[in-house]
């Protein structure tokens, strides 16, 4: 197989890998002008761009090339002013060790593969999850019984497949960039959980868009059929973030398969992972904050729960006003 083709093939399987290309060259070298080289995340090496000497400065800067996600050129000389490699460089300057005293210039540039989602299910959660995820850096796959997308319009982008088909397409796939939600929501969960131990156990992300009861039923059922539970250790019901408004306290998630498709809520500043504002130091009226936003009492208007003298209601009135009022939980969302 010659070097475009597998290029075309890693692509079409969605691997990273680092393209190194010799875009000059000044003898005596044994690489060639044009020659090219695939490097791999963990190392390994297909191709040719020069001897012993140029190849380990080659894979070296490719893993680096790969950690950062841009290119840069590489110019490997015995020059005696080549003596810094600066970090993070578009262009590094590297000296040749090697007594032969050729220079070499290799362009590499990391090829980074997309993310492959796999969407099982025909129902309106599966095909909003595959619509948000098309219009983000996923390759999305929804498997489902094709009747169910009767009169559903998609994005072009989306691979449609028999649900039955699913063996053959996760045998062709690498596991680390596969995330998988099941969203069939009764119809064939066990079924295609069944297909996925079989051909892939442990991809990157696995979830079931479940209640936690039906998630432990569903896990019981596969059981019975021969599929021990500890295959899918990392297996996640309900799928998604619980974001604490009112439906997931009440057991359900308000957007499955947000875990993969969208983490920034956790972390962002107000969300309801934080919870409710602390209270002042020394502030006792700090606790009717928090329960003025969650339902509760206030203690304002009930203060026999605090017992406090009417001057110490009012003064804690003054520092109440004061605080900056911040949205509790369901207010975010």
């Amino acid at each position: 197989m010659d070097i475009y083709s597998r290029i075309a093939e890693l692509k079409q399987s969605g691997q990273s890998f680092a393209l190194a290309t010799v875009v000059s060259r000044q003898a005596p070298v044994s690489s060639h002008l044009g020659d090219k080289a695939i490097i791999f995340e963990d190392g390994r090496f297909e191709g040719y761009v020069g001897g012993a000497c140029s190849r380990e400065i080659v894979r070296k800067q490719a893993l680096e090339v790969l950690r950062l996600g841009k290119p840069r050129l590489v110019r490997i000389t015995p020059e005696a002013a080549a003596k810094t490699v600066l970090e993070h460089a578009d262009e590094v300057v590297i000296p040749m060790t090697c007594a032969s005293e050729g220079a070499v210039d290799v362009y590499i540039e990391p090829l980074v593969g997309k993310a492959r989602l796999l969407v099982v299910g025909g129902s309106q959660i599966a095909l909003t999850t595959a619509q948000i995820a098309a219009r983000m850096n996923y390759t999305v796959t929804l498997a489902c019984d094709k009747p169910e997308l009767a009169g559903v319009s998609l994005e072009s982008e989306i691979q449609v497949l028999d649900w039955r088909e699913l063996g053959s397409w996760l045998d062709a796939q690498n596991p680390a960039k596969t995330h998988i939600v099941v969203a069939s929501q009764g119809h064939y969960d066990e079924d295609a959980l069944m297909l996925i131990a079989q051909h892939m156990p442990r991809p990157a992300y696995l979830g079931l868009v479940a209640s936690r009861k039906r998630g432990a039923t569903v896990l019981d059922n596969l059981e019975m059929l021969g599929v021990p539970k500890t295959t899918f250790p990392q297996l996640k019901y309900p799928a998604g973030l619980d974001l604490g408004g009112a439906r997931a306290r009440r057991g359900g998630h308000l957007d499955p398969g947000r875990d993969h498709l969208a983490q920034a809520p956790k972390g962002r500043p107000g969300s309801s992972r934080r919870g409710p504002p602390k209270p002042l130091a020394g502030d006792r009226a700090g606790s009717s904050h928090r329960s003025r936003y969650a339902g509760g009492f206030s203690a304002h208007r009930h203060p026999q729960w605090y017992g406090h003298r009417p001057h110490q209601r009012r003064d804690d009135r003054n520092r109440q006003s004061r605080q900056r009022r911040v949205p509790g939980p369901d207010l975010l969302l």
